[in-house]
């Protein structure tokens, strides 16, 4: 005998039916059910678990027959029929404006378990959902909503929320830089947009365009950047050579596997970028890149020629450039964040050059390609850059293209002043 669907069942039904839901859908929505007060009489409540129980209309007495009940529970059911508004929207005018199923750190709890099942499955960055948990304890980033409903996050209330991060969110009176408040901001969007795609709330709010403070751009000459990687003990050298030739982010070069280089029929090698480390530790999961979107980038090279130099197992799966260190802990020697690092940092010392891994490597060959004259929007394209406004931050740090908008002394334009007129001088 087939059981009786629950509720989320029901409403996954609802969802699937389209415009025109019939009556005998929504009639399954919810139960009327009795029950026994503490003084003994028999009373009546609307079962709507898991989302609610609801005892009463706003304002009024208790349900003190089956009819009164049943006349909310058929009213809630006709405003998802007609209105095609979810069960929380239909239900919510007759829960207190703070009943704990529509309240925003309740359903942050539910989301935060779907990020949860999102980092197993290597989706997201276990850094990302540490974030996540410290912006969702009670006096975390996220505390502004703590009394509030998920009807009450509007376009006026995120500016509102914008407001209170700039001026009283903050340790011991300080405030919160430009570039905390955006990733604070970006990390509530994404449980709006999925109350949205829920249909849990009908719009989607608007969010300031909170623009970061410009951070200077580090960067060294690719003569000094060469300088540093013949500082590198050459066993160790290729993953260095690949973010330094081939803009790779770490995460990326310690990603890739044999099967993401591939041989091109006309000549040279790619990297397919399908993967990313989701993590600086050797336990971090593999997903998808920064991006989302994977992209194929040529291969350099002194890239190639180290490759032939140092060859790795034909197992498709084995990380493409390996630790060479004999006490690595992983089996499979793939590099961990911390051990680049400090491999980096030893060669910058040993080089006299000071710059920190990303900026030495990616910042630098980007800045050197524009100095090149490569053209913007191929570059944002080769970098994995999603938004050009990435790309235009290495603009600011090379001058050579706003010295070519002078004309080269001694050139003229080539016309003549009409006769009877002067030139200007």
């Amino acid at each position: 005998m087939p059981k009786n669907p629950s509720l989320v069942e029901r409403l996954a039904q609802l969802h699937n039916v389209g415009h025109d839901i019939p009556w005998s859908i929504v009639a399954q929505i919810g139960k009327v059910r009795p029950y026994t007060s503490k003084g003994g009489e028999t009373r009546y409540l609307i079962d709507l678990r898991p989302l609610a129980r609801i005892w009463k209309r706003p304002n009024e007495h208790f349900f003190e027959t089956e009819r009164d009940a049943e006349r909310v529970l058929d009213a809630i059911r006709e405003t998802m029929r007609r209105e095609k508004k979810s069960l929380v929207e239909a239900a919510a005018p007759y829960l207190p404006a703070k009943a704990k199923p529509i309240l925003v750190p309740t359903r942050l709890k539910v989301w935060m378990q779907d990020r949860h099942g999102a980092t197993l499955a290597g989706d997201l960055s276990p850094n990302t959902t540490d974030k996540l948990i410290q912006y969702a304890k009670p006096d975390g980033a996220f505390a502004f909503w703590n009394n509030r409903s998920i009807f009450d996050i509007t376009t006026a209330s995120v500016m509102d929320y914008n407001t209170w991060l700039r001026d009283e969110y903050g340790k011991r009176g300080k405030r919160i830089s430009k570039k905390t408040r955006s990733n604070i901001l970006g990390a509530f969007r994404p449980f709006v947009r999925w109350l949205k795609h829920r249909k849990e709330i009908m719009e989607m709010p608007e969010f300031p365009d909170v623009q970061p403070d410009e951070v200077e751009i580090k960067y060294v000459s690719i003569e000094d950047q060469d300088l540093i990687l013949s500082s590198i003990p050459d066993e160790a050298r290729g993953i260095f050579l690949a973010m330094a030739r081939c803009g790779l982010r770490p995460n990326e070069a310690r990603a890739i596997r044999m099967c993401d280089l591939m041989e091109d029929p006309n000549g040279g090698y790619w990297f397919f970028i399908r993967k990313a480390m989701k993590g600086a530790t050797l336990s971090a999961p593999m997903g998808s890149p920064k991006t989302k979107r994977p992209r194929k980038v040529p291969v350099h090279p002194d890239v190639i020629d180290w490759l032939v130099l140092h060859p790795t197992p034909l197992h498709l799966e084995q990380p493409l450039f390996r630790n060479p260190d004999k006490q690595a802990k992983d089996p499979m020697r793939r590099w961990a964040h911390i051990t680049l690092t400090r491999r980096w940092e030893r060669a910058c010392k040993k080089a006299g050059i000071k710059i920190s891994l990303y900026p030495g490597t990616k910042h630098s060959m980007a800045t050197d390609a524009l100095e090149r004259d490569i053209d913007i929007y191929k570059l944002a394209e080769f970098l994995g850059h999603a938004d050009l406004r990435s790309t235009k931050r290495y603009t600011k740090v090379t001058d050579r293209g706003l010295r070519a908008v002078l004309r080269p002394v001694g050139q003229t334009t080539g016309r003549q002043a009409p006769e009877g007129k002067k030139s200007r001088k």
